[in-house]
């Protein structure tokens, strides 16, 4: 046989023959037939093989294999479910096996004598053939015995049936709609479906041979897809909708699927992917499946529904997947939670949850709140649109209160499909989110969710919005707008961005025929981005000649209307404003057009401007045409374009006039173009350009959060903790190389800053040197020397407006710069001292408030401060020593002596004796104790 089917053949099952039996036939027509019947026994159970042979004069010699066994599995061997099923009430009762040679199938004549044949030989057990079974090359079936009454599925092998293993298995969806009606049947059947996987059409079955890793190891396997058979029958508290069979090559084993739920007084728990394998083998092994269980109750007008389901063959980075889904609803307020939990390869554990409430009416002064959501991801990564033109459709936000993007009647694959297409996993990534459904002065209805992702090296925090607002609040209104706004913050890349979009197919003014469009983005960027300093605001776009850099926002929609009041009229208008570092852009078209049988008529008006910085230029172009063409008695075509190009300064331009039959004429008016860039000088550039910036310093490090507050409720001198300190410098100008002042008063170049030069463009000049040397002084004025702190450069872009390469007088705007910053300039410096030393020692006195706080960040005890509490009274050493001297004391030291003695802990040696134990101290004490001490008072005994 071909197709893969011989392969997939269950050869292992072979029996023991116990008898044959042999038909032949010899027909009038010469072709003879053939039916040969064995009977085999294994493990006690009675196999029955047939073959068939026949010919036909249209369908020609067909060859037919059949093997059948009665495995008489109860249906009680099911997971779960299974003991609820009465004693006896079914059973599988039959497995079989149908194979024929030949591609093509055959005809009812050739099947009945096929059968005639089988059954001639005596295999009356075997199952009966009809022209759709035998339609297949070749099939495994099971006979359920339900309550008495015999069900058989079939499921064709081969190319006809079968898929590669691997290929992600599904598991049943459970529809919060799918409780028992009175009879007890459900409303409606099941449907199929599978999350973070390709759909199929087959259940989720175990594989012997999976690795535990959602990979496939064998080879040559395949998976067949399901075979469903509708039952609707009840056994004890059971309801069994469906019955289906699959089979698997490796292990070859036949699989028996229930689709069934449980239910009473309201209640229905509901199995997903529940079912046993039978291994098609001698001893008919059986393996139980169950891929989750879901829940619906019903009490009056409040539903609970929830389905828990295990994928058997997640993706990678997955070797485990549960997902699950909860939904209460009331007559006002609805409830959803999904969620997944996933161990990856690495044994890590992936987990996310989202949550939503809707059907709310909770006033906050002109703010209404009608739904909330929330979510939180650990070791998974959230997804968030590139552009604020897909914020309406992302799930997250158009998923609070609205049943369409959050299909929550779909089921729980449905509802984690979409999610799954957000969260995917990701080591050491965590995520929360926070969304909210709001309507403002019951006009413009919001819906928002802010986000905040941390990852290795990262973090993201995202504002992801819609607002809708109509005029008026009718089913006719005048005005109706649409607009997506997306903010989003992240740290690797310090690209901070706010954009928005409206969307065009539910914005309109006047008309629902008169759509609006456009687009708007603010970015900027900060450390560490190499782009740091650059930022770009744009409505609609550029102007057509601008090359945007390569980091800004592109594909920007023009803000405009596109109107057609009729089939004859069409009315486009668009417009764009963009601001650089570098220029100023503004421009918009105006297109109306008239068309019909007999004459088409239009204008079209445009207005590009551009406005440059320094040296301060502009240029605007506007063109106006006109035209009209009338179709009788031939064509005739008449059109009239005006266009004006201004520039300056000094202000000038030309104006061309493109008539019909005479030649074009043009005026000339105010200056001519400018041959030459009035270059200014560095006061004027300071002052103009630099606004007069001066060279900026301060604490970049070691600043103690908590000061002591100065009269009048001010800080004092800024305190520090020397440990962690460090300071910066940032220069108005590019610094080509920079120097640093030692104690001795000589220089030197730190590192990293390499003598170059820099070109400054409003000055008109293409080298220039800007060295900086850095000067630290104390308090007093004097100079401390920076030779041995830590210097480095700190370096950024600058803008090309002002610091780059001069203009050609041909350049007129828009000029189109590689990039509107001049990067990898020094602009500054971090200074960090040495690590400090301490001059004394000794540690002396120390409040005792001081020793219960830590001093700084540090937590270092703080060095020596003025004595406090009493003054020590004079004479208290000799008070001390007279003490010491009394015949009690005496004792005391003695017998502490004796005890360091017996320890081997007494001071001195055998060589150098002690003179008098412990009573040095007491010789010593004018020497050791250089000033009277203070005498704490005691409790009155000694």
């Amino acid at each position: 046989m071909t197709d893969g089917v011989w392969d997939q053949l269950p050869t292992e099952a072979v029996a023991t023959l116990t008898s044959a039996s042999l038909r032949l036939e010899f027909p009038s027509s010469g072709k003879a037939g053939l039916g040969l019947a064995l009977t085999g026994t294994a493990d006690g159970r009675q196999w029955q093989a047939g073959i068939a042979s026949a010919h036909h004069a249209a369908d020609g010699r067909m060859t037919l294999a059949v093997a059948g066994v009665a495995p008489a599995i109860s249906l009680m061997a099911l997971p779960v479910v299974g003991p609820k099923i009465p004693v006896n009430a079914a059973a599988l009762s039959r497995l079989a096996l149908v194979a024929r040679s030949g591609t093509k199938a055959p005809g009812k004549d050739l099947v009945d004598r096929l059968q005639s044949l089988l059954n001639g030989a005596g295999g009356n057990a075997l199952p009966q053939l009809d022209t759709a079974l035998l339609a297949k090359r070749a099939s495994v079936g099971a006979e359920v015995n339900m309550a008495g009454t015999p069900v058989r599925v079939w499921r064709a092998l081969g190319s006809d049936g079968t898929r590669e293993a691997g290929t992600p298995g599904t598991a049943a969806e459970l529809l919060p709609e799918d409780t028992a009606g009175p009879d007890g049947e459900p409303s409606q059947p099941r449907a199929q479906g599978q999350w973070w996987g390709s759909a199929a059409d087959g259940p989720s079955i175990p594989d012997a041979e999976d690795s535990g890793t959602g990979e496939a190891t064998g080879t040559g396997r395949a998976v067949q897809a399901a075979t469903w058979v509708d039952v609707r029958r009840a056994l004890g508290p059971l309801q069994v909708h469906r019955v289906g069979v699959a089979y698997t090559t490796s292990p070859k084993r036949l699989w028996l699927l229930i689709d069934a739920s449980l239910g009473a007084v309201g209640l229905v728990f509901d199995a997903v992917g529940l079912g046993m394998g039978v291994t098609l083998g001698r001893s008919l092994a059986v393996e139980g499946t169950l891929d989750g269980l879901g829940l619906s109750y019903t009490a009056g007008p409040v539903r609970v529904a929830g389905a828990l389901v295990r994928e058997t063959r997640p993706k990678p980075p997955l070797r485990l997947l549960v997902s699950g889904i909860l939904v209460v609803t009331t007559p006002q307020i609805g409830f959803l939670a999904a969620g997944m939990y996933g161990e990856m390869t690495d044994g890590r554990v992936t987990v996310f949850v989202v949550g939503q409430v809707t059907g709310l009416q909770l006033p906050l002064g002109p703010v209404v709140v009608t739904g909330l959501l929330g979510g939180f991801g650990y070791n998974s990564c959230l997804a968030v649109p590139e552009k604020a033109a897909e914020v309406p459709r992302y799930p997250l936000v158009a998923g609070i209160g609205d049943e369409k993007a959050m299909p929550v009647t779909s089921g729980a694959a449905a509802v984690l499909k979409k999610l799954g297409s957000l969260v995917t996993p990701a080591g050491d990534h965590v995520w929360v989110a926070v969304g909210a459904r709001f309507t403002v002065f019951k006009v413009v209805e919001c819906s928002a969710v802010v986000a905040v992702q941390v990852a290795p090296g990262d973090v993201m925090v995202a504002l992801l919005g819609v607002a809708r607002a109509r005029f008026p609040q009718n089913d006719n209104p005048y005005a109706s707008l649409t607009l997506g706004l997306r903010a989003v913050y992240r740290l690797s890349t310090g690209e901070l961005s706010v954009s928005g979009a409206l969307d065009p197919g539910q914005s309109y003014l006047v008309s629902k025929d008169c759509k609006i469009q456009g687009e708007f983005a603010v970015c900027t960027w900060v450390p560490p981005s190499a782009h740091t300093g650059d930022f770009v605001i744009t409505f609609g776009g550029y102007h057509p000649a601008y090359r945007p850099s390569p980091h800004y926002p592109k594909g920007l929609e023009r803000v405009g209307v596109n109107w057609q009041p009729s089939s004859a009229v069409v009315v486009r208008g668009e417009a764009y404003a963009a601001v650089t570092p570098s220029m100023l852009q503004v421009g918009g078209m105006l297109r109306v057009e008239y068309s019909s049988s007999r004459v088409s008529a239009w204008l079209r008006a445009e207005l590009h401007a551009t406005v440059q910085w320094e040296p301060f230029r502009f240029e605007a172009f506007i063109g106006v045409t006109v035209g009209v063409e009338i179709r009788f008695m031939g064509t005739h075509h008449l059109e009239l374009d005006v266009e004006l190009t201004l520039w300056g300064p000094p202000t000038g331009g030309v104006a061309h006039l493109k008539l019909p039959v005479v030649p074009d004429v043009y005026v000339r008016f105010g200056g001519p173009r400018p041959t030459a860039v009035d270059a200014l000088s560095w006061d004027a550039f300071r002052g103009k350009v630099l606004a007069g910036a001066t060279l900026q310093a301060g604490v970049a490090g070691g600043l103690l959060q908590e000061q002591q507050p100065g009269e009048g409720g001010k800080n004092k001198t800024p305190q520090v903790a020397l440990a962690q300190l460090a300071l910066s410098v940032r220069t108005p100008a590019p610094c080509t190389h920079l120097q640093v002042r030692t104690g001795d008063g000589s220089h030197t170049t730190v590192a990293g800053t390499p003598t170059a030069t820099v070109p400054i463009r409003p000055m008109n000049r293409t080298a220039v040197t800007a060295g900086c040397t850095l000067i630290l002084k104390a308090a007093t004025g004097a100079v401390i020397s920076l030779a041995r702190w830590g210097v480095a450069p700190q370096h950024g872009g600058l803008p090309v407006s002002a610091w780059g390469a001069p203009l050609g007088p041909s350049a007129s705007p828009p000029v189109r710069p590689d990039t509107e910053l001049l990067p990898g300039q020094v602009i500054g410096a971090r200074l960090v001292p040495p690590p400090p030393t301490r001059t004394d020692p000794l540690i002396g006195p120390i409040p005792k408030t001081r020793l219960e706080a830590e001093s700084g960040r540090s937590g270092r005890v703080p060095g020596p401060d003025n004595p406090s509490g009493s003054k020590p009274t004079d004479g208290s050493r000799g008070q001390v020593a007279s003490t010491l001297a009394t015949e009690k004391a005496r004792r005391a030291r003695e017998g502490l002596y004796a005890r360091w003695t017996a320890l081997g802990l007494a001071p001195g040696t055998a060589a150098m004796p002690p003179l008098d134990p412990l009573t040095g101290y007491v010789s010593r004490l004018w020497s050791t104790v250089t000033c009277d001490p203070m005498l704490v008072p005691t409790s009155g005994k000694d």
